[in-house]
This record gives C-alpha cells, structure tokens and sequence, in this order.
C-alpha cells in the first residue's frame, strides 16, 4: 500500500511524516505544494528539501504499486484535480481504465479514476468505486485541499494528517470517517458517498 500525508507546519512535521510514512512506499515520494512539484526515486528515508519547508503546507505520497509496476507515477491531476490514492481499486474493469472512461483516460493505473470521477461526476463519482482508497485532493481552481477515505486509513490531527497513526495508544479517535468528503485543514464535513461495495463487510 501507499502512504499519503499532509501539514501545515512543514518545518516542523515534514521529516517525521516522510520518515513514518517510509515503510509504505517502495517505488517513490512525491512532495506538492501550490508552487511546487518534485518526485524523488527510491525507498527509505528521504531528507526534506529545504525549499519546500518554506511553504505554507505540503502534501505527501510515497508509492508502492500493487499491481505490475509501471512508469506512471501518483498523483494523477485531470483538469482541476489534483489527486494522491492510497488503496486498491476494485470496480468493473478498472484495471482497464480506458474502457471505464474512454479513450481520453490518460493512464492504465487504478487511481487516474479518483480525479476524473470527481471532475465529472462531482463527489457522486466516488460511489461508483469499489475497492480501497484513502485519498487527498487538490483542487486548482478552488485552492481547496480535501480528504476522504473508504476502508483503508487517513488520521488527522489539527495541523496535519497521515496513514499512519501519531499516537499509538488511541489510533481510532483521530481516524477520519469513512464515506465522507473533509476540507483540510479545517477538516470540515463538505460532503458524503457510499461506494456500493465494502471489502471487509
């Protein structure tokens, strides 16, 4: 699996969530900020670029494919969704993404269908996936970031968020809700889904 995480205190958080989230990636780490794009190959321990630690927040994913790996790379932007996946997704033909969505589907990984659901179906199109994922997601024209999970786990906290937990003794109170759709930081409820499926249900 993927990890995914995010802060608004990059100076202060950035290394512990890169360094924590480590053990989930094997393949690379992509840092992004409304100004800055970077991917870096390679497991392990990565040391915080110090130019992105003057940014106001930054987001995270470490990439570990679950299937055959490929040259595409997490995150996936279609339009104005910028997104990073942590899952498996498990819908019809999804491990075929072009006959889901057509010919204009630009990658054959499962995650490329997270954005392009959202900016065409708006929230609704999450109900139409069926697997695991635990996201976060950018929007450029809305200068919004947003979080939402089915199955597979995001924990926040006020100032940042993580697939893994920060506190090990109550995990479960900072664990997200699943099946809705948050704004981050604020990490106010904007909207609900209910994929047909759950894995473990």
């Amino acid at each position: 699996m993927c990890g995914i995480f995010g802060t608004t205190n990059p100076k202060r958080d950035l290394q512990s969530l890169i360094d924590s989230n480590a053990s989930r990636g094997v393949k690379s780490l992509s840092l992004f900020t409304p100004r800055i794009r970077m991917v870096v190959d390679g497991p392990g321990s990565i040391p915080v670029p110090l130019s992105i630690t003057e940014e106001p927040w930054v987001l995270g994913h470490w990439q570990a494919p679950t299937g055959t790996p490929n040259a595409d790379r997490h995150p996936f932007q279609f339009k104005d969704w910028f997104v990073a996946h942590n899952g498996v997704i498990h819908a019809v033909g999804v491990t075929d993404t072009k006959h889901i969505l057509g010919s204009t589907c630009p990658s054959s990984t499962d995650s490329v269908v997270i954005p392009m659901g959202i900016q065409l179906d708006g929230w609704e199109g999450l109900t139409g996936l069926n697997g695991t994922f635990a996201c976060w997601a950018y929007n450029f024209k809305e200068k919004q970031v947003y979080l939402f999970r089915w199955v597979n786990p995001i924990y926040a906290w006020e100032d940042q968020f993580s697939s893994m937990p920060l506190f090990h003794d109550q995990p479960e109170k900072d664990l997200l809700e699943e099946g809705k759709v948050y704004e981050w930081p604020s990490l106010m409820k904007v909207s609900s889904f209910s994929p047909k499926e759950h894995p473990y249900k």
